[in-house]
């Protein structure tokens, strides 16, 4: 998912680049009339992911950001080895040209192999361009070549030197100079802006694949040449009595949506690897020709079985990113709608749901019968929690947001002694780790929840979700396998891919509704949710939900396990997903099931009307109109019948072939 500033972008002075006025009046147009809706990986809300702070603007004093008087900014006095760990930001023209981009920052950054890339960002929005550079005995050459930003030029570059002249203006068309500063970037900072700025390149267009493999070179080339980097004894305003070193990164562990850095004192920290883009376009629904017939909406008896029930009524409800996800109202509304329910509701949402919250909350009176979690995922399986460390970019922020999260992790280890050693496979993998995010070039430090967290939490916490329905609302929280089986869930959902946060806001709030309805399991919600988006009709009143931007892809990416015996088995292919059945056969019966309000005997006439006419090949016609009107159109095969009378009672002896287990929520009031 990408956004940029505009399709043309012109820095004017160059041969090839567009007219200073018509580059600048476009991009003014462009920023003026975007107001982009921006969604992210499980991000996003109707607006922009959040900067949480900002980063230093253009000609501020690099004092706050650890810098040597007469060295790049937030190097704290280390001394740089390699280009790689250099940035170059545009301060200044020589002329009179102005930014068309307002308070953005402009970055030269640089990626091994002679990739140059130019990217631009202010917070909200980027925009990404592309050359080569060369940088030989001191000499760097850099060039870029595109219809709207152009140059070409070779300057002597002192790696630790405070700033460089370029022998070009950057916003004006006139012959002149421009002074970049140097700033040292960190580690997780440098390896998402080379990211962000080739997602964010309209120009050379990157596939997200290739864009995440160039990033694993860039994470792998800086391990090399961080390496042996001496930062003991460094005065970067640390407390003398503080018994902290800045950490120095040791090897990196790539995957699918980012990378991980493991650092010389045993700590891990990932960077998330995503852009923002606009949410598409909501489905055009439009009511199903029989949604208006008053049974669609009469009432289903609560059937008072709790066969298909969690023992325990208690729902925990953690929301990290609540305020920035615009998830407020969704959240509000489940809490109703539960508490009607007869269940106790458990939320935390913004800076409350920390590591502590989620231990606490997961484990507290036994097993939840219900647990959703939204928040920013890896596709490793780690989750941010709402706790910041700050925000970071250069070296200096990054060990400043390390000391906050040493803090964080003593914390955590006074509370929970395991979470310091705790192993798997033998090998040392706490259940916390940072976690970087990042929105249009800014990013921000979390306290997350590593992948082995579900496993720690099981073996030294003694969570059990084993009658627990658990849904993971965040970016590929389905892509490790290892994820699902550790959670261990009755029923596990989560995303294969990434989601707009719309998308997910929308399943959360979907599912909640569905699982209100007496009798309704999460296999029949599951179902009526890809039924409403691939035949854009609705025909229940929660159905409109589904009617936003985001939600057209969910049937693809929306994935659910049956499990608890850790061996989680897909509803794909089984059950009302079983392809050899008639899928809008057993969708009707059980609509036809529920008319008289009672399930149990709904699922008595069913029976009947097999008996009588369906095995008979009789739809019922005049002899039973009932029977006639309880079918697609067509007569039902025997395991059809069985199917949907399972749907509505529980009772799996009524099941020929493949079965999903029946989870409800309440069925026992």
């Amino acid at each position: 998912m990408t956004s940029s500033f505009g399709s043309h972008i012109g820095r004017g002075g160059a041969p090839g680049s567009l007219p200073r006025h018509t580059a600048k009046a476009l991009v003014l147009a462009v920023l003026a009339a975007l107001a982009l809706l921006l969604a992210a990986c499980s991000s996003g809300g109707d607006g922009a992911e959040e900067g949480s702070g900002g980063s230093t603007p253009a000609g501020e004093s690099g004092d706050s950001q650890g810098d040597d008087a007469d060295g790049p900014v937030g190097s704290g006095g280390v001394e740089l080895t390699s280009i790689l760990q250099l940035h170059l930001v545009h301060e200044s023209d020589s002329g009179d040209g102005t930014s068309p981009w307002g308070d953005a920052e402009v970055h030269m950054l640089f990626e091994p192999g002679g990739e140059l890339g130019v990217f631009v960002f202010d917070g909200e929005n980027a925009l990404g361009r592309h050359g080569t550079y060369d940088l030989t005995d001191g000499t760097l050459t850099v060039e870029v070549a595109t219809p709207d930003m152009a140059f070409d030029a070779s300057v002597e570059l002192d790696l630790n030197g405070p700033e460089v002249e370029m022998p070009f203006q950057l916003f004006d068309d006139a012959a002149g100079t421009s002074v970049w500063r140097t700033e040292a970037m960190g580690p997780m900072g440098a390896t998402d802006m080379v990211f962000q700025a080739i997602r964010y390149d309209d120009h050379e267009r990157v596939a997200r694949e290739d864009a995440v493999e160039r990033a694993h070179d860039f994470a792998a080339a800086r391990v090399e040449s961080d390496a042996g980097m001496e930062t003991d004894g460094l005065d970067i305003g640390v407390e003398d009595d503080v018994d902290w070193d800045p950490p120095v990164i040791i090897d990196w562990e790539g995957f699918e949506n980012g990378v991980t850095f493991v650092f010389d004192d045993d700590s891990k920290a990932s960077v998330l690897l995503y852009t923002f883009g606009p949410e598409g376009d909501a489905p055009s629904l439009s009511p199903a020709p029989f949604a208006g017939d008053p049974r669609v909406e009469l009432p289903t008896e609560v059937p008072g079985s709790s066969s298909s029930d969690p023992p325990n009524k208690t729902a925990v409800l953690l929301n990290p990113f609540a305020t920035e996800f615009g998830e407020e109202e969704a959240v509000d509304a489940a809490v109703h709608t539960l508490e009607e329910r007869g269940y106790s509701v458990v939320t935390r949402s913004d800076d409350e749901a920390t590591f502590e919250a989620f231990v606490e909350t997961l484990t507290d009176g036994g097993s939840p019968g219900l647990v959703t979690v939204s928040t920013h995922g890896g596709a490793n399986g780690e989750l941010a929690t709402g706790e910041k460390a700050g925000t970071t970019r250069n070296w200096f922020t990054e060990w400043m947001a390390d000391r906050k999260l040493k803090a964080a992790a003593a914390r955590i280890v006074a509370a929970y002694p395991s979470a310091k050693t705790f192993e798997v496979g033998g090998e040392l993998d706490r259940p916390y780790r940072a976690i970087r995010i990042s929105s249009g070039g800014v990013g921000t430090l979390y306290v997350g929840l590593s992948p082995s967290f579900w496993k720690w939490l099981h073996e030294e916490q003694k969570a059990d979700f084993t009658e627990s329905f658990v849904f993971l609302s965040a970016c590929e929280s389905d892509k490790n396998p290892e994820v699902r089986e550790d959670v261990n869930a009755a029923v596990f959902m989560g995303f294969s891919e990434q989601a707009s946060v719309r998308g997910g806001t929308a399943v959360f709030s979907y599912l909640i509704e569905q699982l209100a309805r007496p009798t309704r399991s999460v296999e029949e919600a599951h179902y009526n949710l890809i039924r409403v988006i691939n035949t854009q009709q609705t025909i229940f009143e929660e159905d409109g939900l589904l009617a936003t931007g985001g939600t057209e892809e969910l049937p693809d990416i929306l994935k659910v396990y049956s499990g608890g015996d850790y061996n989680p088995v897909s509803y794909e292919g089984r059950g009302f997903l079983d392809t050899s059945r008639n899928l809008g056969q057993i969708w009707w019966l059980t609509y036809s099931g529920r008319w008289s309000g009672d399930a149990a005997e709904g699922s008595e006439k069913l029976k009947n009307c097999w008996e009588q006419f369906w095995s008979q090949g009789n739809m019922g016609g005049l002899g039973s109109p009932a029977c006639n009107a309880s079918n697609v159109g067509s007569v039902p095969t025997e395991e059809e019948v069985g199917y949907a009378r399972y749907l509505l009672t529980g009772d799996e002896s009524l099941v020929v072939g493949s079965m999903v287990p029946r989870w409800t929520l309440a069925d026992a009031e």
